[in-house]
């Protein structure tokens, strides 16, 4: 988890390994290595309970912001898990419409962190179609793919994440708008909202949508060298929590990352500084190795967390 988040690393398989090797002074097998990133019994359900529980004040005016959106990772090769043929709606003039790639249904949490929204993924499922998972028979471990709409898999999310938050409303917010000349229309079953309420809840929704760039581009969730169900799905996820991590990191701090570079059109740091001020924060000295000895006490509470927990 710690090689994910660290900036000058991307969450490629192998890229991981090295970083292991390279920073960490840990000795994996390459068997070893890829016996662990493709298990089938990794507790991930209770992992994301843990990570949820993490997040300090989740809620906003009391209602827990949502965001649900779709996004693909376009891949090359056959024989990889969840790819089919997808329509591309932000495909540029001179692209297919339809790419081969995954499809992934997402939920996460939308919160004010350092002066600026931000969106912490929270769960994720992989779409697919009734004629995909008829014609490969998928599985993931020795559990059958059945087919499930994107509103069903959104629904199953949601529901998890509400069980785990039991106080508080649920606010969802999606990207449903109606468009005619130059008017917007923005509607909500939520009648307590004011009108500034709905427009901030909407903008901040574009948040997602920036999660999707930086799991992609700056984590490289997208550069998964993984094929097998089993490993792309715990690709993602340790890719997804890392995410969440960092954020919960800089929520915690009580300094704003600063950013690195400079722009006269952006002052607020970017995902890239958050990453950058977790890497200085949980880089002690003495940290050889992943699995610390359980005799030395870290003073970064969080810290021992997520050792425990990449242990």
């Amino acid at each position: 988890m710690l090689a994910i988040i660290m900036p000058f690393s991307t969450a490629r398989t192998s890229n991981l390994l090295r970083a292991l090797h390279w920073v960490f002074g840990e000795s994996v097998s390459l068997r070893r290595y890829y016996t662990f990133m493709a298990p089938p019994k990794l507790r991930w359900a209770e992992l994301w309970s843990t990570v949820w529980m993490m997040i300090p004040s989740p809620y906003v005016d009391e209602r827990l912001l949502v965001a649900i959106d779709d996004s693909i990772n376009p891949k090359t090769g056959r024989k990889i898990f969840g790819c089919e043929w997808f329509f591309d709606h932000a495909a540029k003039a001179n692209q297919t419409r339809y790419a081969w790639a995954q499809l992934i249904v997402t939920i996460g949490l939308l919160k004010p962190i350092k002066g600026g929204w931000a969106c912490l993924p929270l769960a994720f499922r992989f779409y697919h179609s009734k004629k995909a998972i008829a014609a490969a028979k998928m599985t993931v471990g020795r559990t059958p793919v059945t087919f499930q709409t994107k509103i069903e898999q959104a629904r199953e999310m949601l529901i998890a994440v509400a069980r785990a938050f039991d106080q508080g409303t649920i606010l969802a917010v999606t990207e449903w708008i109606y468009r005619k000349t130059s008017w917007v229309a923005l509607f909500t079953t939520d009648l307590n909202l004011t009108v500034e309420q709905v427009i901030e809840y909407y903008a901040a929704r574009w948040k997602i949508e920036a999660a999707f760039k930086e799991l992609k581009q700056e984590i490289g969730s997208a550069r998964s060298q993984t094929r097998n169900p089993v490993a792309v799905t715990n690709h993602l996820h340790f890719c997804m929590m890392a995410a969440t991590l960092t954020w919960i990191h800089t929520d915690q701090t009580a300094q704003t990352p600063a950013r690195l570079h400079n722009a006269t059109t952006r002052r607020f740091y970017a995902f890239f500084d958050a990453r950058r001020q977790f890497t200085d924060a949980v880089k002690p000295s003495d940290l050889r190795t992943l699995c610390p000895d359980e005799r030395i006490r870290h003073k970064n509470s969080f810290l021992s967390i997520l050792v425990k927990m990449a242990a």
